[in-house]
């Protein structure tokens, strides 16, 4: 697991073209515990629930608050929209990471801390579900901060069967 004295929850940052961030809700499933950061998928029966480590694929948003607890909850959330922007900590689970120019518009995975922080994981590169597109921390900076879009192939939002295809 990555080092968390410099891991920070992830946020949404910036929107592109909208006069306000998106804010929607799903109803969370049974026996959920992430927290506010977390990167949340599509699960059974219409519900969410926070995504494993690496997902790739029906990834909904990030979670604006922790989750309740309480199967049927409706919980908010920022969707995982192509012209949404977020920021979250670049970290190497196997090593403290340090921010190079190489990092610029690399696409990644995302890792959790064992204290349930999300960051991209500078070391899955077979798990792509996020592009970095700027840096928010100066080259150098170890843990540095990121923004990144997600990628649209690992989210809801692709493809014929995706949420508003006709």
């Amino acid at each position: 697991m990555a080092a968390e004295d410099s891991v920070r929850a992830i946020d949404h940052v910036q929107r592109v073209g909208l006069s306000h961030t998106p804010i929607w809700y799903g109803i969370e499933t049974a026996a959920m515990s992430w927290k506010r950061g977390a990167i949340l998928i599509a699960a059974a029966a219409g519900t969410i629930s926070e995504a494993a480590e690496d997902a790739v694929a029906d990834i909904l948003g990030v979670a604006l608050e922790d989750a309740s607890g309480v199967t049927g909850t409706a919980v908010p959330y920022v969707p995982a929209l192509p012209h949404l922007t977020f920021e979250a900590t670049l970290e190497d689970p196997g090593a403290t990471h340090t921010l190079v120019q190489t990092d610029m518009f690399a696409a990644l995975g995302f890792g959790k801390t064992a204290g349930g922080l999300w960051y991209i994981d500078e070391a899955e590169i077979t798990a792509q579900a996020a592009r970095i597109i700027e840096f928010v921390s100066p080259l150098g900076t170890n843990q540095a901060r990121v923004r990144f879009m997600f990628l649209v192939d690992a989210t809801v939002f692709s493809g014929p069967d995706s949420i508003g295809a006709s």
